[in-house]
């Protein structure tokens, strides 16, 4: 072997190494920025819980949503309007249009099951005539003789709404920088460093066949051929796990289906992934925040879950992919978890919100965990298409 070949070797490790600790740093900064964020969703936390002392309301409507009773000190913080004499008023009166049919069904759904308080958010009209977003707690006590109708807890949720605006914009900044980041990572390692790779693994299998018997040099060239091995497949894997090559090559279907298969092969859990025959077509950000769903999801079943199996679903219906990760482990309490410990729980959360899904986190303990994920494709005509608070997801009920 020559030591121009020798030196080839020796630069391509250096290479190597000074990826692997871009990757590390590259990683360092994404957990530092998730606890910035964390910081920060504990600080809106804390806002909140003042707003609610300070700016909140009570309202009694009956049945048909006519109100029975509104303090003026209350409608006045919260609204900036007198109520007076509140007989004919009706609770729709202020509410955006978009937001009545909503707030109906919330009022019919209060009647039917009383037990269950109602959580909502609507749009009103404040004093000023701009529109303002209250949220709003719905509790049946039509039962009770001393209060004889719905009541309604209302606040004010404009700023904090501001707020939440605030943090998703510094959290899609974050996860776009990371992106790009790990884009041009896994395009050096594909093709810079994947070629020299290849070149060195040609030459080096070369020279084997030349040299014959087994002499010393050629049991070296062999161990050489094989430490050129290792690095190929470690370059591999990293460019999986940064995901964009093999994402945008093979489909997200074929890409998750192989995420899964090396899962098990990596982890020694039983790993089952359920997809269409076909893949889905999805635009670039559903297909990337789909992936690093999933990703984040099977890390989470290898570092905390003890699992022996993993069920992975993917499908689509009516313009939404539909992602599920279902594992047999301890499972957790998820009144229990602190900030700390849930950054990829919540990582999983803010990449579908930034792309206009939703993730729900089913666990409890000793029953394992189940994470749903429904993320609107946009890919063919469904630009309309979101999952957002105001629709089905948003009468959430308490408790």
């Amino acid at each position: 072997m020559s030591n121009d070949q020798a030196v080839t070797g020796d630069n391509l490790m250096d290479e190597l190494g000074q990826l692997r600790l871009q990757v590390a740093d590259l990683e360092k900064r994404r957990r530092e920025q998730e606890e910035a964020v964390s910081r920060l969703e504990r600080s809106e936390q804390r806002f909140r819980s003042l707003v609610e002392r300070v700016a909140s309301g009570i309202a009694i409507v009956d049945a048909e949503g006519r109100m029975l009773y509104v303090s003026n000190s209350d409608s006045w913080r919260v609204w900036r309007r007198r109520m007076g004499d509140v007989g004919g008023w009706d609770s729709y009166t202020f509410i955006h249009p978009s937001d009545r049919a909503r707030m109906a069904r919330n009022i019919r759904l209060s009647l039917q099951e009383p037990e269950k308080p109602i959580l909502a958010t609507y749009r009103a009209r404040h004093g000023d005539g701009t529109w303002h977003v209250v949220e709003t707690v719905l509790t049946n006590l039509t039962d009770d003789p001393k209060v004889g109708g719905l009541v309604v807890s209302f606040r004010d949720a404009t700023e904090s709404k501001r707020t939440e605006r605030a943090l998703r914009r510094l959290s899609s900044q974050v996860l776009r920088a990371q992106e790009a980041e790990r884009g041009r990572i896994a395009l050096e390692l594909h093709d810079h460093v994947g070629s020299e790779l290849a070149f060195l693994e040609m030459e080096l299998a070369g020279l084997a066949r030349n040299l014959r018997g087994d002499c010393a040099s050629r049991r070296q060239v062999l161990e050489l051929l094989a430490v050129v091995g290792r690095i190929k497949n470690d370059c591999h894997q990293i460019v999986v796990s940064l995901g964009w090559r093999m994402l945008y090559e093979l489909g997200l279907v074929r890409s998750l289906e192989w995420y899964v298969e090396d899962f098990e092969r990596r982890t020694g859990i039983s790993s089952v992934i359920d997809t269409p025959t076909l893949d889905i077509e999805t635009d670039r950000a559903c297909a990337l925040a789909a992936y690093r769903i999933v990703q984040e999801a099977l890390a989470n079943v290898w570092k905390h879950s003890n699992a022996t199996q993993v069920e992975v679903s993917v499908r689509q219906k009516n313009g939404v992919l539909c992602l599920s990760v279902a594992d047999n482990g301890v499972g957790f309490d998820s009144a229990r978890l602190s900030q700390r410990s849930c950054l990829g729980l919540g990582g999983m959360k803010e990449r579908a919100m930034l792309v206009g899904g939703k993730v729900k986190i089913s666990s409890s303990t000793g029953k394992g965990t189940r994470i749903d994920a429904r993320l609107p494709n946009r890919c063919k005509g469904t630009l309309n298409h979101s999952i957002s608070q105001g629709e089905e997801d948003d009468n959430d009920t308490a408790g």
